[in-house]
């Protein structure tokens, strides 16, 4: 195992606080985590790190 690392069945299971996302997107999948904004949440001509969609196939950052 990674050092550091920490298994995701220990992790927070809260997607909010664990990746600091905006309430509103939808998780399609929590194991691995699969997060996706809604269409009115990419409205900013920026998205803001808070939007951006989680797909992990691996390891959680």
């Amino acid at each position: 195992m990674l050092k550091g690392y920490t298994p995701l069945a220990l992790q927070d299971p809260d997607p909010f606080k664990l990746f600091n996302k905006n309430k509103e997107m939808i998780v399609l999948n929590d194991k691995p985590w699969n997060i996706e904004a809604q269409a009115h949440l990419l409205d900013d001509k920026i998205t803001p790190a808070s939007s951006m969609f989680i797909r992990n196939n691996g390891l959680v950052p």
